[in-house]
């Protein structure tokens, strides 16, 4: 993993209304209507050590285990700046609340990466000067989905369907049979670090670890060069993350609400409600960008996503109708135009809701169709939470 920042110091040029943006890839600012953009939060220390890590002490990782480390912040800020410069002349300089809202996952590591690309999106302008300490930094409004009921970004909401769903998969005799192709990868990890590791999903913890620490200057042990990088490293993770929503209603139960978020902010543009936003974030996670892309048809090759890895979803209207444009930068690499799978080359907003309709899954039938189960104790508590997390994040996010 590159940890070195991409150079984003390319002018905008505005032309006959069409913006090349610092990566060069065009935007036409006459149809542009919205935009909403995915990204997975900055570098971070790693969530546990694995048996034997070298790096194991907390002098390693003074910030904490999970937590995003000062380069993550560097790289979301300039993230910020990416983003604006790839959508300057569309939103004003200055942040205005009537054309954006942004959203994070309830997790210090999403959090601190929406406050550091909001300092590189939206630095202060003479009409938002509020302090003499503070030049280059304003402070910009978001709000957060409490954990127990996020189906949004994170997806941590109780879900005993999709944990069934889950469990039946890996009985399949299609994924053992993939699975057991790592077999020899399994047990040369297992024996060096003492790990009985045995599912892909397992070894991503671990091998974000190394990814981490090299991103970080740490040498890695001799051992895992065989290993990683290497080819077969690489497979299993993509195998790993093909997995996460692989079924029609996995996808459902997992992308569907965020899906049905996203199409929903794209309606109240379309009808010009009031509430309609020109721009909306959302901070979240490999998880998230893995989800919604596999759900939208996006998810090809499947992959992991790297740190910083963002998503944009564009709404457009032309004289024939609103329609949509997707593009994703992975990690630091340069954007790439993305065709939603049974679109067509214009993807017609109507099409795509025709081509998704069976993924969409509504708030009021999430609960339903997931059967949500929690002990007798955490039951008064998580209610409360849903009740006032819904109004919190339904209601109010897009009032104030």
């Amino acid at each position: 993993m590159n940890s070195v920042h991409a150079c984003m110091c390319n002018l905008l040029i505005l032309q006959q209304g069409v913006l090349a943006g610092a990566d060069g890839v065009q935007i036409n600012l006459d149809t542009l209507e919205q935009v909403q953009i995915i990204f997975r939060h900055g570098l971070r220390s790693p969530e546990k050590p694995y048996p034997g890590d070298p790096y194991n002490e907390d002098k390693f990782w003074p910030q904490g285990w999970g937590m995003l480390t000062n380069e993550g912040k560097r790289q979301q800020y300039e993230l910020g700046k990416y983003i604006r410069e790839r959508y300057g002349g569309f939103i004003h300089d200055g942040y205005m609340p009537t054309e954006f809202n942004a959203l994070s996952s309830d997790s210090d590591r999403a959090i601190m990466s929406l406050l550091a690309n909001l300092a590189g999106l939206f630095p202060p302008q003479p009409k938002d000067k509020w302090s003499e300490d503070f030049h280059t930094w304003q402070p910009i409004p978001f709000r957060t989905i409490p954990k127990p009921v996020d189906r949004i970004i994170r997806g941590s909401a109780p879900c005993s369907r999709f944990d069934g769903l889950w469990s039946d998969l890996l009985e399949t005799e299609e994924f053992r049979e993939a699975n057991g192709k790592f077999k020899e990868l399994y047990e040369y990890i297992n024996n060096h670090t003492g790990q009985s590791y045995s599912y892909p999903v397992d070894l991503t913890t671990f091998y974000e670890a190394l990814i981490i620490q090299e991103a970080h200057g740490f040498n890695l042990p001799d051992w895992t060069k065989k290993i990683y990088p290497s080819e077969m490293s690489t497979n299993l993770l993509n195998f790993a993350f093909s997995l996460v929503v692989r079924t029609e209603e996995m996808k459902r139960l997992r992308g569907g609400p965020l899906l049905k978020e996203l199409l929903s902010n794209m309606d109240l543009k379309v009808r010009k409600d009031f509430l309609a936003k020109k721009m909306i974030l959302y901070s979240g996670h490999d998880i998230t960008l893995v989800r919604i892309m596999d759900t939208m048809n996006l998810f090809n090759p499947p992959h992991l996503p790297d740190f910083n890895s963002v998503l944009f979803i564009e709404l457009h209207k032309s004289n024939s109708g609103h329609y949509i444009e997707t593009y994703y930068r992975n990690g630091l690499a340069n954007l790439t135009k993305l065709t939603v799978e049974g679109c067509p080359d214009i993807c017609y907003l109507q099409d795509f809701k025709n081509l998704l309709q069976s993924r969409i899954l509504s708030d009021s039938e999430s609960g339903e169709e997931c059967s949500v189960e929690v002990h007798e104790a955490q039951n008064f508590a998580v209610k409360a939470v849903s009740f006032w997390g819904n109004i919190y994040t339904y209601a109010l996010r897009w009032l104030i």
